[in-house]
């Protein structure tokens, strides 16, 4: 919740936008305050974040700067935490850079003044995380393990991996076919699970 100074402080002079301008505007990560009318303050790195300077960020809305296809799971959001006021949210959103570049961003948003009778419109407050980088690393971890999957799940060679209490966590298409199962139907279990016991002996024998 935001508390606004007592009147008698030095800050008594500021306005609520020259406030809230103190607050956020050299706050070190990526933050905004907006209503319905558009933004009321956004810090330095959001802006930066984008590719932006401050004076080109007046009189945009914030939904310019989210990719299309994300914007409405951004008003849903806010409406949400409107509707059960001030609920947190997070999620996932894309943002655009001024040159067109789609960032990967983690968004904790929250509305304010929703429940209470003398604001007449609700303020939102979102901190917004770059995860740009950390993405583009998942998705080439990602494309590896594909591409070392489909490597093994080809091969003629019955192939898996299991844990420390003998349980299968890997297995490819041609154990699979030998089981007649499905690689689900097979994963997290061990082989007394999987055929009779003389060959499930046997199994460990050779696991150990």
């Amino acid at each position: 919740m935001l508390t606004f100074p007592p009147k008698n402080t030095e800050f008594a002079f500021l306005s609520r936008e020259q406030f809230f301008d103190c607050i956020f505007k050299n706050a070190p990560s990526a933050q905004i305050i907006f209503d319905g009318k558009g933004f009321v303050c956004y810090s330095q790195a959001f802006y930066e974040m984008l590719g932006y300077i401050e004076e080109e960020l007046n009189n945009r809305k914030i939904t310019d700067l989210i990719y299309e296809q994300d914007r409405l799971l951004w008003t849903d959001n806010i409406n949400q935490s409107i509707t059960n006021k001030g609920d947190k949210r997070k999620f996932q959103c894309r943002f655009l850079m001024k040159e067109g570049t789609v960032l990967y961003c983690e968004v904790y948003l929250s509305a304010f003044g929703c429940d209470n009778q003398n604001v007449p419109d609700s303020f939102i407050h979102a901190a917004i995380v770059d995860k740009t980088e950390e993405k583009k690393a998942t998705d080439k971890l990602k494309d590896q393990l594909d591409f070392f999957t489909s490597f093994i799940d080809y091969s003629r060679d019955l192939i898996f991996y299991k844990d420390d209490k003998f349980r299968h966590v890997f297995v490819n298409k041609k154990l699979a076919e030998f089981y007649g199962k499905t690689s689900n139907e097979i994963i997290g279990k061990n082989n007394y699970e999987l055929m009779n016991e003389k060959n499930a002996r046997k199994c460990r024998s050779s696991d150990v």
